[in-house]
């Protein structure tokens, strides 16, 4: 979506991501809409799926540990509500949330902004995503475990014709 609609003349294959966050009516307009660019174009759904934590140091833990569990998040992505609606499937107690600008630099004063907030939260884990996670690069805020969400894309619809594709290119 971040480009022309023309620019679907030239794709091989679209993938459309999060397919579960909106009805088959939706879903079939989007790809009708694709099919008047490109009648050729392979078609695949596919959905986020929350698999596991990590930590900076790569360690990773069962994403079942955060049912119940006290928790604050914060992102600084381009679609934080994207990140928002898939803690809210974890069976966190969310104790607060931050959005912060996409493509956060996490400077020295960014980085006491956010040890400012992580205090009073009460938060027994601050979550975050990957990219943040990267950026960040520690084990804690404020004395507070920090752990990103590990997702991984599952396919809905089109998964074999896109990996057949995939094989005659790569092979």
């Amino acid at each position: 979506l971040r480009e022309s609609p023309r620019s679907l003349r030239r794709a091989d294959a679209v993938v459309l991501s999060r397919a579960d966050v909106i009805d088959v009516q939706q879903r079939d307009a989007i790809r009708d809409q694709v099919s008047r660019y490109n009648a050729d174009a392979l078609w695949s759904e596919v959905c986020h799926q929350p698999r596991r934590l990590v930590a900076a140091d790569q360690t990773t833990s069962d994403i079942e540990e955060l049912t119940s569990k006290r928790v604050a998040c914060f992102c600084g992505i381009g679609n934080p509500e994207a990140f928002r609606a898939t803690t809210a499937t974890l069976g966190v107690h969310l104790v607060d949330w931050l959005q912060l600008p996409d493509h956060c630099p996490y400077d020295g004063g960014q980085r006491a902004a956010l040890a400012a907030w992580a205090t009073p939260t009460d938060a027994g884990l601050l979550l975050c995503t990957r990219k943040d996670l990267v950026k960040r690069r520690s084990e804690a805020i404020a004395g507070v475990p920090l752990r990103a969400v590990v997702i991984e894309l599952e396919f809905v619809a089109g998964q074999r014709e896109l990996e057949a594709a995939l094989d005659r290119t790569v092979g």
